[in-house]
């Protein structure tokens, strides 16, 4: 017996934390050259916070946008992820 197939569009693959990391940074470039170094927080609409400390920024993004928020440090891109494990005592 012959099954028949639709012509809906298959579900495209998640993004990678990684992606999205960068995909967030990519429109804030911009700021590389005159806010090297500095704290940078993005909400996923585009809207966002930059300073020099990073308590000052993490409680202004929390107070203007809520949960939900990447903070970046101004400069070249490093990310990974850590492995934490679980630790007895």
């Amino acid at each position: 017996m012959a099954t028949q197939r639709t012509s809906r569009q298959r579900k495209t693959k998640a993004e990678t934390p990684e992606q999205e990391m960068l995909r967030l940074y990519e429109p804030f470039r911009f700021l590389e050259k005159d806010h090297w170094g500095e704290i940078l927080a993005v909400y996923p609409n585009g809207q966002y916070v930059l300073g020099t400390d990073e308590v000052a920024v993490t409680r202004e993004a929390v107070e203007k946008f809520g949960p939900g928020f990447a903070m970046f440090k101004v400069g070249p891109i490093t990310m990974g992820r850590l492995g934490w494990r679980q630790t007895y005592l």
